[in-house]
C-alpha cells in the first residue's frame, strides 16, 4: 500500500505525518486491498475556527472512497477522518462478503 501525503501552502509536522502512517495503517484491520492513499492538509482561509482541512482519498479495487473533514486542529480532524473511513470500509467489505 503506497500512502502520499501533500501539506498545501505550509510545511507538515514529523509528529502529523507519523499519526497519519499510524492510522492509515491500522485500517488494513478493517479492509485488506488497499493500493493506495492520498492525504491531503489544507489550511482553509475563512475565518471560522474550524480552518484546518483533512481529505483522505482511498483506492480499493473498483471503487474510490473520499473524506472531507473540518477541525480546529489537525489531529482531531485526522481522527474523524479516518473514524469515518473506517465505516465506509467496513460497510464495503459487508458488500463484499454478502454477494
Amino acid at each position: 500500500m503506497k500512502i502520499n501525503i501533500q501539506a498545501i501552502h505550509f510545511i507538515a509536522n514529523p509528529y502529523l505525518i507519523n499519526l497519519i502512517h499510524k492510522k492509515i495503517n491500522s485500517l488494513l484491520k478493517f479492509y485488506f486491498p488497499i493500493q493506495y492513499v492520498e492525504v491531503y492538509l489544507k489550511l482553509d482561509n475563512s475565518s471560522s475556527k474550524s480552518d484546518k482541512l483533512v481529505e483522505v482519498k482511498v483506492v480499493i479495487p473498483n471503487k474510490n472512497i473520499v473524506i472531507t473533514k473540518h477541525s480546529n486542529k489537525f489531529k482531531s480532524a485526522i481522527i474523524l477522518a479516518i473514524t469515518s473511513l473506517k465505516r465506509q470500509l467496513l460497510k464495503q467489505k459487508s458488500k463484499l462478503s454478502s454477494k
